[in-house]
C-alpha cells in the first residue's frame, strides 16, 4: 500500500480530507445522541455552549469515582426522594439512572468502571450537566454547529430578523421543553430546574432532579458556521425542523425527539452523497449533477431476497460508491487552496467563521485546471520522487512513475497520489458514518429510528425503514407550506410524490440508472408492501381497489 513521506514537510498539509470551508462536518464515526444534546442547548441558548466536563472531573482526589460516590448519594437525600437514603434506595436509584436516565461508557484506563457519557434526552434542560465529554471517541463531528448554521440560515432567508431568538421562542414552546420556566428574567438559563408545576412522567422528572446536583455553568458563544455554499440536505433539514417543531409541539416528548432523530438521521445520512456528486459535477462541468437531488429506493418488504429488497441493497451500495468519490474531490479542492494560500479568516467577533462561497470553489477550479497548478504541483512531484530514490523505495517511485504517466496533469497526478495514502482510512470512516446515521447498529423495535437494515458487512446493508422514521416522513407531508396547517387527507399517488419531491423517497419508482423490467416488476411489488405497512399503522384507507380513491390518514390523531 503506498504512503506519501511523512519527512516531506510541505506534504503534510494535504494529509486530511475534511475541507471545513465547505462542510465543517467529519464524515467518521458519530453519535447521534451527542450531536442532539449539544444542538438542543444552542438553540435554548441562543448559540451559546459551555464547555463540556471530561472523565478526570469525575474523579475525587482519592481516585474515587464521583458519580456514585457522591451524586448518587447528594440526590437520594434531596426532599424530593423519599425512602431513597440507604444503601438498598441508593442501589434502587443508581440503577434507575442507568437504564433510564444516563448513558454510561467504560473508562478507558480501567473498564470495570463506568463513567457518564451523556444524559439522556428527556428534557432540553440536560445541558446543565455539562455532558457529553468533550473526549467522546464518538463524538458529534461539527453536526451540532453545522445544522445550527444553517437553521439560522434557513431562518433569515424566509424573512426572519432575529434567527436565534425564534428559534428559542418557537422550541420553549414544545413538549420536551415542558417543567422548565424559561421565562426571559431567568436567560441565559444556567441553572434550569423544575418549575414544580408541570407533570411530567416519573423517568423526566427523576432526571430534572439529578440536573439540580449539578452546579450551573455560563456559557460562550460558539463559532457556527454560516453560509455554506453546498448544503442542500442541511436547508432542508432546517425545514423539516422548523415543521415539525411548530406542526407537531404538543405531541409526546418521545414521540418529538424520534420525529426530529427521524430527519436528522436521513438529511445527514444524504449529506456525503449529495456533496459528493455535485463536487464531481463542478469538476467535470455536468450541470446535472450540480442541480442533483438525492433519490434512494426504499424496501418496505423486510426480506431479504425480494426483489425490492435487493433493489434497497442496491440502492446503498450505489450510494457508498459515489460517495467514495468525495475524497478525491475533497483532496483537489483542498490542494487547490493550498497551492492559492486563500484560506478564510476568521469573523471577528468569533461567532461565526468564513465560508467559502460557489465562487470561490469555480475559482479553485479554474486554478486547478491551469498550467500554474501543474507547474506548482510538479515541484512537489519532484519532491516525492527524490524522497523514494534516496530511501531506494523502488515500489514506491515505480507507483509514482504509473500514476504520472495515467493522469492528464501533473496537479491531476499529485491528487491521486494523496487519494492513493488517506482514501482508504477515508472510505473507513464513511462507512461508520453509514452504519451510525443509519442505525445499522441498533436492535429493530417500534422505537427504533433506522433507515438501514443489514449487519456489519456493507454488503448486507439495504435501505429499509422502521416504522417511527416512516411515520415522521409521512406526517410531515401532511404540513402546509406555512409549516404549521395539517392536511385533512392525502391520496395514496400524493403522497407518493411528496414522499420523492421532499425525502428522495422511492417506493413505486425505479432508479433513474436501473430502469429494467425486473426493477419495474420489483418496484410494483413494493408498492403493495408499502400499504401493507400502512395498514399496519393504522394510516391506509381504501374506497376500491383503484389507485386513486386510496387515500392516507391524516397525522391529527398524534397531536391531540
Amino acid at each position: 500500500m503506498f504512503s506519501m513521506p511523512r519527512e516531506v514537510v510541505v506534504l503534510k498539509s494535504f494529509n486530511k480530507t475534511k475541507f471545513n470551508e465547505l462542510m465543517p462536518i467529519l464524515f467518521n464515526e458519530v453519535n447521534l445522541d451527542t450531536a442532539f444534546t449539544l444542538f438542543f442547548e444552542k438553540c435554548i441558548r441562543k448559540g451559546n455552549i459551555a464547555k463540556k466536563l471530561r472523565t478526570n472531573d469525575f474523579l475525587e482526589e482519592d481516585g474515587e469515582y464521583s458519580f456514585h460516590q457522591k451524586l448518587v448519594p447528594s440526590l437520594s437525600r434531596s426532599e424530593y426522594l423519599v425512602n431513597f437514603d440507604s444503601d438498598l434506595g441508593r442501589s434502587i436509584l443508581s440503577g434507575w439512572l442507568q437504564a433510564s436516565v444516563v448513558d454510561f461508557v467504560p473508562l478507558k484506563s480501567d473498564k470495570s468502571v463506568l463513567v457518564p457519557n451523556l444524559l439522556k434526552l428527556l428534557s432540553v434542560a440536560t445541558y446543565r450537566a455539562r455532558l457529553p465529554r468533550s473526549n467522546n471517541s464518538s463524538s458529534a463531528r461539527g453536526i451540532d454547529t453545522t445544522v445550527y448554521g444553517s437553521l439560522i440560515n434557513f431562518l433569515k432567508e424566509v424573512g426572519s430578523e432575529i434567527p436565534q431568538a425564534d428559534i428559542q421562542a418557537a422550541l420553549i414552546k414544545t413538549s420536551i421543553s415542558r417543567g422548565i420556566d424559561f421565562s426571559e428574567t431567568d436567560y441565559p438559563w444556567d441553572a434550569p430546574t423544575y418549575n414544580e408545576r408541570d407533570l411530567l412522567d416519573i423517568t423526566t422528572l427523576l432526571e430534572l432532579r439529578l440536573l439540580e446536583q449539578f452546579e450551573g455553568v455560563k456559557g460562550q458563544p460558539a463559532t457556527i458556521d454560516l453560509g455554506l455554499p453546498l448544503a442542500d440536505p442541511l436547508e432542508r433539514l432546517a425545514k423539516d425542523f422548523l415543521d415539525i417543531t411548530r406542526a407537531f409541539s404538543q405531541i409526546s416528548s418521545d414521540d418529538l425527539l424520534a420525529m426530529y432523530k427521524s430527519v436528522f438521521a436521513l438529511r445527514l445520512y444524504q449529506l456525503p452523497i449529495y456533496l459528493a456528486t455535485v463536487l464531481n459535477g463542478l469538476r467535470t462541468h455536468n450541470e446535472k449533477e450540480i442541480n442533483y437531488s438525492h433519490k434512494m429506493f426504499v424496501d418496505f418488504s423486510g426480506k431479504k431476497g425480494t426483489p425490492s429488497f435487493e433493489m434497497g441493497n442496491k440502492a446503498a451500495m450505489n450510494d457508498l460508491q459515489t460517495t467514495s468519490s468525495l475524497i478525491e474531490s475533497t483532496i483537489y479542492f483542498l490542494t487547490s487552496q493550498s497551492f492559492l494560500s486563500t484560506k478564510p479568516k476568521k469573523n471577528v467577533n468569533n461567532r461565526s467563521k468564513k465560508s467559502m462561497s460557489l465562487e470561490d470553489l469555480k475559482e479553485l477550479l479554474s486554478f486547478a485546471e491551469s498550467e500554474m497548478a501543474s507547474i506548482t504541483a510538479q515541484s512537489y512531484l519532484e519532491t516525492i520522487k527524490s524522497h523514494f530514490e534516496s530511501t531506494e523505495d523502488q515500489a514506491s517511485l515505480q507507483f509514482v512513475e504509473e500514476v504520472v504517466s495515467q493522469q492528464n496533469t501533473k496537479f491531476e497526478a499529485l491528487v491521486s497520489l494523496i487519494v492513493a495514502d488517506v482514501g482508504k482510512r477515508s472510505r473507513d470512516g464513511y462507512r461508520k458514518w453509514f452504519k451510525n446515521i443509519g442505525g445499522v447498529e441498533l436492535a429493530r423495535g417500534t422505537e427504533t429510528v433506522a433507515l438501514l437494515s443489514g449487519n456489519e458487512k456493507t454488503k448486507s446493508w439495504s435501505y429499509s425503514m422502521t416504522d417511527r422514521m416512516l411515520e415522521t416522513l409521512i406526517d410531515l407531508c401532511f404540513v402546509d407550506q406555512n409549516g404549521t396547517g395539517l392536511a385533512s387527507s392525502l391520496d395514496l399517488v400524493d403522497l407518493l410524490q411528496r414522499m420523492k419531491e421532499r425525502f428522495g423517497v422511492l417506493v413505486n419508482e425505479v432508479p433513474s440508472e436501473d430502469n429494467t423490467i425486473e426493477a419495474g416488476l420489483a418496484a410494483n411489488l413494493n408498492l403493495q408492501e408499502f400499504k401493507k405497512r400502512l395498514r399496519q399503522l393504522g394510516r391506509f384507507e381504501s374506497l376500491s381497489d383503484e389507485f386513486e380513491a386510496q387515500y392516507v390518514r391524516s397525522p391529527f390523531r398524534r397531536t391531540k
